[in-house]
Formats: structure tokens, sequence, C-alpha cells
């Protein structure tokens, strides 16, 4: 096996097991889910599923730009094979960075304001096992950064030079 396949198969790796165990976690609070990576499958779910969308993300470029082995784009899956969720989180040499979170926009969906802690658990498993010891993220709105602080316990950092962003200790 060569030097780049190893070293794919040693991320694809670590974020199937930080998938497995988030699932499992989940499961024992009452959460039952898959969570996969983002595949064909999750296109078709969500020009079908997601039709009341607000978000204007397009999830097919986010996943085609995003495939560098450290980056993972995650995709939560019911047992009734509804998509509730993506979220892409890439490993930096310092952190996990949740980059993007979205749920299924449905008004019924029962894991809304789920999606985020989901996501987080998934970052947090994803670290430990590349031995880091930090989860960042960018907040779209000053809504989002008051509950990343005050709920989740991050804190901005401000740094001279760049843009500022939020970090959790793990």
């Amino acid at each position: 096996m060569s030097a780049l396949s190893a070293s794919k198969a040693h991320y694809e790796d670590l974020q199937t097991r930080a998938a497995r165990t988030a699932a499992e976690t989940l499961r024992s609070y009452g959460l039952n889910l898959t969570l996969l990576r983002y595949s064909g499958r999750v296109e078709g779910a969500i020009k079908t599923q997601w039709s009341e969308r607000r978000v204007g993300w397009d999830w097919s470029a986010i996943a085609r730009s995003n495939r560098e082995f450290k980056s993972f784009c995650l995709a939560m899956w019911t047992p009734d094979d509804q998509l509730i969720g993506l979220a892409l989180m890439t490993l930096g040499k310092h952190a996990v960075t949740l980059k993007f979170v979205e749920g299924r926009p449905s008004t019924d969906c029962t894991f809304k304001g789920k999606r985020i802690l989901i996501a987080l658990e998934v970052a947090t498993n994803y670290a430990q096992g590349a031995g880091v010891d930090e989860i960042r993220i960018h907040p779209l709105n000053d809504t989002l950064a008051h509950l990343y602080e005050s709920v989740y316990g991050f804190e901005v950092v401000k740094e001279r030079k760049s843009e500022s962003y939020y970090r959790k200790r793990i």
C-alpha cells in the first residue's frame, strides 16, 4: 500500500470510528441515527425531502471541493431513511473545525435543535481520535455565536490579522 493510500485509509478509519462512536452515544440518549459520509444518496434525499430549504448551500459542491482526506462531510439519517442533517468538518494541526451544519428544514422534524449537538459529538470524537484537543466553529450570526458561548461552552478567540473564531477545548 502506498503512503498516500495508507494516509487516506487512516483518516477514513478515524471518521468512521468518530461517527460510529457518536451514534452509539446518541443511541444511549434515545436518538437512533445512522451517521455516514456524504454520498450520491444524499443528493437524492435533498431533492425529495428538503423542499422547504431556506439555506442555499450547494452540498454537492461543498462535498466535491472538500475531498481532502482530513475533511469529513457527514450525513445524518434516521432509521426510516430520512436525511435529517449534514455537516462538514475539517481536521487541522490543532483542531477540528466545524464549517457547515444544516438540518432538514421541515417544520415537523423532531431533530430541530439537535443537529448541532450531533455534529459536535462527531467532531469531538474525530478530534480525540486524531489527537487534537480543540473544536472550532465560525458562527454565521450573533444568535448562533451567543448559543455557542452560553449553551455549548465555546469561547471567542480574536487573533490579530485574522478572523475571530469560537473554540472549545476537549
